[in-house]
């Protein structure tokens, strides 16, 4: 660190990252600074530095006696102990020390009577809650919340039908031919101890979720605007059940309230989603997958008129980040819960769900909210046009493609006619003092087929492409989608250039 980057931090006050101490005496008050970064992301400890800033300055044996003290607090009053590192920086003011404290891989620490401390912001605050200590041993991989017991739901709680399907498709044998008992074979699967079911074998074969964990749904509202009101809603549901029915029913609400739309098909069609199913199985999955075992909260769907929401409880684990999920990295939370979930979901590799969504639909934003302990989705509608999505259309390009090319040698054999029979040629011109192109393309852009019938001229004739290419060079119409111009949803709008021309 820099005396530069010393001072601008001294300028900014502290945050949850950085403490300021003019001096310290006391190794117990010391290392309980330390536990708290530990706990959370790192930080560090400028010593030397009063609270608002300025500096109070060390001697050269005030740095001896801290090096000392220091090194006691990180190993004898921390426990586990931990290694942090320390640099003296020379300012006119005086010596300032800077003490680094890593974020710890072994949380939860604490001090040595056994107090765990968390940051509080800028402050520090001992840890109270079970939710919040469980968390610090799941990151750590001590503990997972889907082998957590639930100690109200027992083997009278599995749904056996739904149960038995499962495992006669996983082990092609009926369940009543198994060898083991009951409460064994669910021992043996990770599901239950004792007779009692643990997180994963609740949510994924249980029966009464809504009443035994009645805040492990998912709970679906849909809202007549861009925003929640809670005294107006369209369409409202909370889901429960296995976790298949959990899914199905949680799509089902996502494709009920979305819009449908034609894109090539004939106009007898239902229509397809606006938003790729692909996407929102993906997005669901990993919503029910890898949320939070240890946040009593559930999953949110909120369905606004611009956009879709997927909440979940808690935020990405450890160290993973927007960038790395959107890259293939994962980091599973659940491992019991989803080593069964890929099996009864729609599943297509782990790491790659994310990255399957974006290619599909690239109008997606993902929030990793630390504090708020959420994760969060936003699928926006109608970002992107038509291209949004469309594997259909790449799957068409080619094809697309060569007819572009037919068309094209199909023009060029009409303009040879037409130099051959230049009054057969112009008795076909569309007509630039009549303008009746332009005047197509007032209200709102139309496909060249479009078009053409409007105009009541052949969308194939040499004339009709002639005009279109000859506006288009000319500035006075576009494409809608300039980046593909064979595209089968090409459309042409009028530009400001050919508006000023109808206006004169």
């Amino acid at each position: 660190m820099t005396p530069t980057d010393l001072q601008s931090i001294l300028s900014r006050d502290e945050d949850s990252k950085h403490q300021f101490k003019s001096n310290v005496t006391n190794e117990h008050s010391l290392a309980t600074e330390m536990v708290a970064f530990a706990n959370a992301a790192g930080g560090v400890i400028i010593i030397g530095a009063n609270d608002d800033g300025t500096i109070s300055g060390l001697t050269r044996s005030d740095i001896s006696r801290l090096n000392n003290l220091v090194s006691n607090s990180a190993s004898n009053h921390v426990r586990p102990p931990i290694n942090p590192t320390t640099e003296n920086i020379q300012l006119s003011e005086g010596i300032v020390m800077v003490v680094h404290i890593p974020e710890g891989f072994s949380k939860p620490y604490s001090d040595k009577n056994g107090v765990i401390w968390v940051k509080n912001g800028a402050d520090k605050r001992k840890a109270t809650g079970r939710e919040e200590v469980q968390r610090m041993y799941q990151s750590a991989g001590l503990l997972h919340g889907d082998e957590v017991p639930v100690p109200n739901m027992t083997m009278d709680d599995l749904d056996m039908q739904v149960f038995s399907r499962f495992y006669e498709k996983e082990y092609e044998q009926p369940l009543e031919d198994s060898d083991l008992p009951m409460e064994q074979l669910l021992k043996n699967l990770n599901l239950a101890k004792a007779g009692t079911l643990n997180m994963a074998g609740a949510l994924l074969f249980g029966k009464n979720i809504a009443h035994k964990l009645p805040v492990f749904v998912v709970k679906c509202v849909s809202y007549p605007n861009t925003e929640v009101d809670i005294g107006h809603y369209l369409d409202s549901q909370d889901i429960s059940g296995s976790l298949k029915n959990v899914f199905d029913d949680s799509m089902g609400f996502l494709l009920r309230h979305i819009k449908r739309v034609q894109r090539d098909q004939n106009v007898n069609s239902l229509g397809m989603p606006e938003i790729p199913k692909v996407v929102l199985e993906e997005l669901l999955t990993n919503a029910l997958i890898h949320r939070d075992f240890f946040i009593s909260a559930p999953i949110r769907i909120f369905v606004f008129t611009d956009r879709i929401e997927i909440i979940s409880p808690g935020h990405l684990p450890n160290h993973l980040s927007i960038e790395n999920i959107k890259n293939g990295n994962s980091n599973i939370r659940n491992p019991i819960f989803a080593s069964f979930a890929t099996k009864i979901l729609p599943y297509r590799g782990l790491g790659n769900g994310i990255r399957r969504a974006l290619k599909a639909y690239p109008s997606l934003e993902f929030i990793d909210d630390r504090d708020g302990c959420l994760f969060k989705v936003i699928i926006h509608f109608g970002a992107q046009s038509e291209d949004l999505g469309a594997q259909s259309e790449d799957l068409g390009a080619q094809s697309e493609d060569l007819g572009a090319q037919s068309e094209d040698l199909g023009a060029q054999s009409e303009d040879l006619e037409a130099q051959s029979n230049p009054e057969k040629a112009q008795s076909e011109d569309l007509g630039a003092q009549s303008d009746l192109l332009l005047r197509a393309l007032t209200s709102t852009p139309l496909s060249s087929h479009d078009l053409a019938l409007k105009i009541k001229k052949e969308s194939k004739s040499g004339a009709f492409k002639r005009a279109l290419k000859d506006y288009l060079n000319d500035g006075l119409i576009e494409y809608t989608l300039p980046e593909k111009p064979s595209s089968r949803l090409q459309k042409y709008r009028l530009t400001k250039k050919g508006a000023s021309r109808l206006e004169q």
